[in-house]
């Protein structure tokens, strides 16, 4: 009886130990510098009214953080899916705005005495669930790899806001936005080996929305690149030496 449970366990232990190590688990976050593109298929005064917009806003810094759950499908492709917690935003350059002390109460401008530096910034918080398919190169230390996909995106939050500097003025939410829209996604990273069952990975990665932002004259995708780094743990990987160790004492 233990002959035939060992023979069974040796032939059976290739495809279980397969089972458990083509599942992984990711904790990621990133930085990024995201914008906006703006088109609009109206008039010339639009069209206009872009390029004045393209020179006052500018890009700025973002996050994002969530986690990951992969699975193997086929040799070097794994499919990733997961939950993001991400911001996206731009930033107005209010370069003609006149502060009181920069008049000297005769009618003249006396310039920016205090080095201010207004700024009003629009801020964008969504929930991602990516969808994306990741092809390795290879499966040694280090591992490139390429990915692609999608990410149904919920807007949860939206503001616009007025800084002086780093000083808050004020913070109002806004309401004028799409809740629900798509990204698509491109990255490029590399996998270490780190332990037997960890790996740690960097990516660069770039995301536009499929979608406009808004409804109206104009048409607004969000869009950000930056880089991404995480921890990846394999879901319990299979311990073949204590089954073949438990059935030579049944």
């Amino acid at each position: 009886m233990n002959i035939k449970l060992s023979i069974l366990l040796l032939l059976i232990a290739p495809f279980l130990a397969k089972a458990q190590t083509s599942q992984t688990f990711d904790i990621v976050t990133g930085l990024d510098y995201s914008y906006r593109t703006l088109t609009s298929p109206f008039s010339l005064f639009e069209l206009e009214a872009i390029n004045d917009l393209n020179e006052i806003e500018t890009p700025q810094l973002d996050y994002r953080i969530g986690f990951n759950y992969n699975r193997l499908l086929a040799k070097n492709f794994h499919f990733k899916t997961g939950v993001r917690f991400a911001r996206f935003g731009y930033r107005t350059d209010t370069g003609n705005f006149q502060f009181p002390n920069q008049h000297d109460g005769m009618g003249g401008f006396a310039g920016n005495t205090s080095n201010e530096n207004p700024k009003i910034g629009y801020d964008f918080y969504f929930v991602e669930l990516p969808i994306v398919a990741r092809y390795e190169l290879k499966k040694e230390k280090f591992v490139p790899f390429f990915e692609m996909g999608v990410a149904p995106q919920f807007l949860v939050n939206s503001n616009a806001s007025f800084r002086i500097t780093t000083n808050m003025i004020f913070n109002q939410e806004s309401f004028i936005y799409r809740n629900f829209n798509v990204l698509s996604i491109a990255s490029v990273g590399m996998n270490y080996k780190f332990r037997e069952q960890v790996q740690l990975f960097a990516q660069a990665s770039f995301r536009y929305q499929l979608r406009s932002l808004v409804q109206g004259n104009f048409n607004e995708y969000l869009y950000n690149g930056g880089l991404e780094f995480g921890i990846r743990k394999t879901i319990g990987k299979m311990n073949t030496a204590f089954i073949f160790n438990r059935s030579e004492k049944l």
